[in-house]
């Protein structure tokens, strides 16, 4: 599943050597052309507040590597008479930590400068806090099923980031997730290793790759093989919470999906590539309604579980133009389901149970050192708390 990141940021630019201080995202020759140039990696869902979300684990920085869409970004402020660009940013993820930094666009030599600061130090805590409780419940499960149904999402986070090197000939050691310790070349030598498991889905996706050429595919088609295999481990196990715990993420990543391709005028086709199947809610009934108002969504499946969710959903969307709350939204949605299992004592619910709490409780350390770090208000970073699982 593609981790999501968020990202704040700051645009200001140098014209007749001076830095200005107006929004240079109000010149819509500005907007439109910087928007092509993220529209793979990076989509802005705030832009009062300049913060943009990412689908893959993938550095700001990089966003601004040689293509077409760069070059038309420096044509543009070129002919605006702007000499530089600079963005300074603030970006998290569960693989990368906290990256900050400039990025300096020199206009006149179309040429990148940047400077790109280290992860603060607690996020190196709260990373060896998980890869430590995953190592400890591994150790003491009967089943080790039971844990790699939440941690194989590690795997095909890393998954993605070697599919990527093999294409680019680049070595990306600081966005791969390693949860045990046998380290980062193991996993490359495991995943070149055979034909089954995550080295047959690494050679289907270059394969796969080879045909379409748009990077975009690496994470949608290694996305769709992470839920295939959580859904055919939870179909082992028989266990209900765990099915609708993934059925919903489903549901809701498809739905998110939905909003988006309409919200950038994407083609139904685009959407159809995109969506994932085996949730409660079918592709081809979001895809059915491609052409209608967002607004219909709470009414069109109101007969399904994430039907009351939905109505608030769309109602901060229509209010916001803004999908801020979703990933909150999605998050306490998810911890109803597991709270059903609290009165269960033993079973893999349990272990399940735990490791879910225990990633929402840093997840939730994250929002806020990350809000602190950015000088964020405490009733912003309060909001995108999630529930919590006691």
């Amino acid at each position: 599943m593609s981790e999501i990141i968020n990202f704040y940021t700051r645009i200001k630019y140098k014209k007749d050597n001076m830095i200005k201080e107006d929004d240079i995202l109000d010149d819509l020759d500005i907007y439109d052309a910087i928007l092509e140039l993220e529209y793979d990696t990076i989509v802005y869902y705030d832009e009062k507040l300049l913060t943009l979300q990412g689908r893959a684990n993938w550095s700001y920085a990089r966003t601004f590597s040689p293509s077409q869409e760069r070059n038309e970004l420096q044509e543009v402020a070129k002919n605006k008479g702007i000499d530089n660009l600079y963005y300074i940013f603030c970006s998290y993820s569960l693989s990368m930590g906290i990256v900050y930094g400039i990025i300096n666009f020199d206009i006149n030599n179309n040429a990148i400068y940047e400077k790109i600061f280290k992860k603060e130090n607690y996020e190196e805590v709260l990373s060896d806090v998980l890869n430590k409780t995953y190592r400890d419940v591994t150790e003491i499960s009967p089943d080790k099923s039971l844990v790699e149904i939440l941690s194989c999402k590690y795997d095909y986070h890393n998954l993605k980031v070697l599919v990527k090197e093999h294409i680019l000939k680049e070595k990306f050691d600081s966005m791969y997730c390693m949860l045990d310790e046998s380290g980062i070349e193991t996993f490359r030598e495991l995943a070149l290793k055979n034909d089954e498991g995550l080295s047959k889905d690494f050679k289907e996706c270059l394969e796969f790759y080879d045909k379409t050429k748009d990077p975009q595919d690496i994470d949608i088609f290694i996305d769709k093989k992470y839920f295939e295999k959580v859904l055919g481990l939870a179909e082992e196990f028989k266990l209900d919470m765990i099915s609708e715990y993934f059925r919903a993420m489903i549901d809701f990543i498809n739905l998110r999906t939905f909003i988006r391709c309409r919200k950038q005028n994407q083609v139904k086709e685009t959407l159809e590539k995109v969506l994932i199947k085996g949730g409660d809610i079918e592709t081809e009934k979001i895809l059915g309604m491609f052409y209608d108002d967002i607004e219909v969504l709470p009414i069109r499946f109101k007969a399904y579980k994430i039907g009351r969710v939905l109505s608030k959903i769309v109602d901060e969307y229509r209010n916001t133009s803004s999908l801020n709350s979703f990933e909150k939204n999605m998050d306490d949605y998810l911890i109803e389901i597991v709270r059903k299992t609290k009165s269960i004592h033993y079973g893999a619910e349990v272990i399940f149970s735990f490791l879910f709490a225990k990633e929402l409780e840093i997840k939730n350390l994250r929002l806020i050192l990350v809000g602190k770090v950015n000088g964020l208000s405490p009733e912003f970073i309060k909001e995108r708390l999630r529930e919590v699982y006691v």
